[in-house]
């Protein structure tokens, strides 16, 4: 006869509780979604070893194929309810999988683990609102099993009574009535507008580290993608058979060669480039030396016949800054370069129609300063250039959706855009028609799926990627900008970690993370290694110059409080931003109202003044130096133009300019002499840390700039943090300090279940 199973399991101050299904501790429930609970189940009744990441997948998602993102999300989720940043609970084993490392007590007690009947009957049925994975059917049957969970201890009446029993039971069938309508509503939403399309998902490779930018031939027998599995820490090209043969790697170059895309007859592929020079090259799917097509040119795309390709020229923007370049298609064979919508001050990311008549292209039209109305998917005419709005921008914008940025972002097929979107915490895969009507999710998973191809058979390959960010230091003799040894990781989670600010002797940092208890900000002690949670926020911290004091945004006003935790003051009801410090400890340089003023906020009796203004441009970031009569800060030109100044301070209106604005270069920050500028700059198209220095009395510019550090790697980056503000930039004794991106993914194939091959 079989041994009894336990109705829970126990560890540490935790509870994790089969008869109701739930995670509990003191006696409280901690929010799990269902499928991080039956990850943590699995962990908790295989503790002690060894638990491989294919394992996981195999027993938690029995009958669906999913991306490594789910697990992954589900991990994150989990170490969250368990507050186990540290990952002493559960540990993970890289490349192998991973132990859940405590203690494990089982409890037998079906009343210790049940909790109470009433508790159980509380339960509320909003789950099944958000399972995007059951029937209609059963939406019904659970949405009337909610109908009956009243009874005689939750509403009280007397049987002896037959009117007030009648009562009763109307109210019961009304409730029964109005949670079948809901669960039926909620069913037709899911399957007329969210359901996707039947596909069969496979993964194509199970790379450790980056495989990115899949693209299949049209007649879907190959797929070319983007990888560093070649051990050297860039990317290169390679090339399979969909049938899963062994990848042919077809690009060695030390840099990364990435955005790969198949001519029509499938014999050749066309890619970015970082090697010298940058820009598109072609290489055969047989392999052999790659040829340079165009300098510069990003996202290249063969033309329907292939006589033609287009690409585009100029910074691919982020969360906050639209791209902006120009549109160009030049013949396979060489020729001259055609530029296509010149009046058009940003055309970008083309990609060309079914029929290869015309192209579609993110577009603004207008003047600098007047082109955020206008960013749209435009179609040009090949023919004779007229051009038309889509309007898919507003339809998506409508659905509170947004464009998942600096990626390969649509796919003309037939009458529909597919393309990467992110609604809430998921980026997946959407189709919109042409028209606008009707727009359909494809993809379910938890994580970031980017970058669709399509084959003329249907197949959809896509990249899904997860990413991380954590906070390094660039060891940095940073009065002379010398670079001693290399970089360093100071902070190391699963999870999105960023907003450093550090003390000015380098050893207190103060930062902001989604780790363990949710968004925080926590300190951590550059000595002894201590991190302490200060407090749940989503706005970044801000330490003051010796490292005692925060300053932080919370109910649009400023408050600070002591590094070590404790009570919060406020001390500005109508401030909305922190931008600094001044080195005594003081006064605090805030956001005074709109983006074309610098305000100062005297801590001690609340008063404040206009320090730094400018009736055209936007002012933001100013940076006292370590003496407080300097200050550096850039001003907003453009969509894509960022140019640095100093002044005295307070300012008289004597602005020296360091960068001409021409480009984005901003965030700047001081060296601890006063004697450099360490700022972000892009005008190598990659976002990387470059140095002014300054005439020692003048803080006039002297000499040329120059790098610092160049982040030209796709798997190791500052693009992704698309709030550049995130980044934090930062300088102490020895080093400069800064948040890092981190990605991983892998390629995955969905094909239409009615497909026979």
């Amino acid at each position: 006869m079989p041994e009894p199973q336990p109705q829970a399991l126990s560890f540490g101050a935790y509870t994790i509780n089969f008869a109701r299904g739930c995670l509990r501790r003191d006696g409280a429930d901690i929010k799990l979604r269902p499928k991080s609970f039956e990850v943590l189940r699995f962990l908790v009744e295989n503790h002690g070893r060894l638990v491989s990441k294919e394992e996981l997948l195999q027993a938690v998602w029995i009958d669906a194929a999913v991306t490594d993102n789910s697990l992954v999300q589900c991990l994150i989720e989990i170490r969250r309810a368990l507050c186990d940043d540290s990952q002493a609970i559960i540990k993970t084993v890289p490349r192998r999988g991973y132990i859940f490392d405590i203690a494990v007590t089982a409890i037998d007690s079906y009343e210790g683990a049940a909790g109470s009947i009433q508790e159980q009957q509380s339960r509320s049925p909003e789950t099944i609102q958000n399972n995007h994975h059951k029937d209609t059917s059963l939406y019904i049957e659970e949405a009337h099993a909610a109908s009956n969970m009243v009874d005689s201890s939750s509403v009280p009446f007397q049987t002896s009574k037959p009117l007030v029993q009648r009562w009763y039971f109307s109210i019961k069938f009304i409730v029964g009535v109005a949670l079948l309508v809901l669960a039926v509503i909620t069913a037709w939403r899911l399957t007329h507008r969210d359901n996707p399309p039947a596909f069969t998902l496979s993964r194509l490779t199970s790379d450790a580290g980056l495989t990115t930018d899949a693209s299949i031939s049209p007649d879907g027998s190959l797929i070319a993608y983007a990888s560093d599995r070649g051990g050297k820490g860039d990317l290169d090209i390679w090339v399979q058979q969909t049938a899963g043969r062994d990848p042919v790697q077809l690009t060695r170059t030390p840099e990364d060669d990435h955005e790969p895309s198949f001519s029509p007859d499938g014999a050749t592929i066309v890619f970015r480039s970082e090697r010298n020079p940058a820009g598109i090259y072609t290489v055969s799917t047989l392999g052999g030396d790659a040829k340079l097509i165009a300098r510069d040119g990003r996202d290249p795309h063969f033309s329907p016949d292939g006589k033609w390709i287009a690409y585009w020229v100029g910074t691919p923007g982020d969360d906050r800054l639209p791209p902006q370049g120009n549109m160009y298609v030049i013949p396979t064979d060489g020729g001259p370069v055609r530029r296509l919508c010149a009046d058009f001050p940003s055309a970008t990311f083309p990609v060309w129609s079914p029929d290869g008549s015309r192209l579609l292209f993110e577009g603004s039209h207008g003047s600098p300063r007047e082109q955020n109305g206008t960013f749209d998917w435009w179609i040009v005419s090949i023919a004779d250039g007229k051009t038309s709005k889509t309007g898919a921008f507003d339809a998506i914008s409508r659905q509170q959706l947004r464009l998942y940025p600096r990626r390969r972002t649509v796919v003309w097929t037939g009458d529909k855009l597919v393309f990467a979107a992110t609604s809430g915490d998921s980026t997946n895969l959407w189709q919109l028609s042409l028209n606008g009507n009707h727009l359909q999710r494809l993809t379910q998973g938890a994580g970031i799926e980017v970058g669709p191809s399509i084959a003329a058979n249907g197949a959809i390959v896509f990249s899904s990627v997860s990413m991380t960010t954590d906070i390094w230091s660039l060891r940095l003799g940073v009065d002379q900008a010398r670079i001693t040894n290399g970089m360093d990781r100071i902070t190391e989670a699963a999870a999105l970690t960023f907003n450093p600010s550090i003390s000015a002797d380098g050893t207190k940092l103060a930062y902001l993370s989604n780790k363990a208890l949710g968004p925080s900000v926590w300190i951590k002690d550059l000595q002894d290694g201590k991190e302490t949670f200060i407090t749940r926020t989503r706005n970044p911290p801000r330490l003051s110059h010796d490292g005692t004091m925060l300053a932080l945004i919370e109910d649009q006003s400023i408050v600070v409080m002591p590094s070590s935790g404790g009570e919060a003051t406020r001390v500005c009801a109508d401030c909305q931003g922190t931008w600094d410090w001044s080195p005594d400890g003081t006064r605090i340089l805030y956001p005074a109202g709109s983006p074309s003023a610098i305000g100062e906020l005297t801590i001690a009796s609340g008063a404040k003044r206009i320090v730094l203004k400018d009736s055209k441009y936007g002012i933001a970031a100013p940076r006292f130096s370590s003496d407080g009569r300097w200050v550096v800060f850039h001003t907003t030109l453009g969509p894509t133009q960022r140019q640095l100044f100093i002044t005295q301070y307070p300012s008289k209106g004597d602005w020296i300019p360091l960068t001409d604005g021409t480009g984005l270069d901003r965030n700047g920050v001081w060296s601890p002499n006063g004697n450099l500028i360490y700022y972000l700059s892009e005008r190598d198209g990659f976002r990387c840390i470059w140095a002014q220095k300054l005439d020692a009395l003048s803080k006039k510019p002297s000499g040329p700039a120059f790098p610092i550090a160049h982040f030209h790697s796709t798997r190791h980056s500052l693009f992704p943090l698309t709030n550049v503000g995130q980044i934090g930039l930062t300088v102490a004794p020895g080093k400069l300090v800064f948040s890092l991106a981190e990605l991983n993914g892998n390629v995955w194939v969905a094909k239409p279940e009615n497909q026979t091959q």
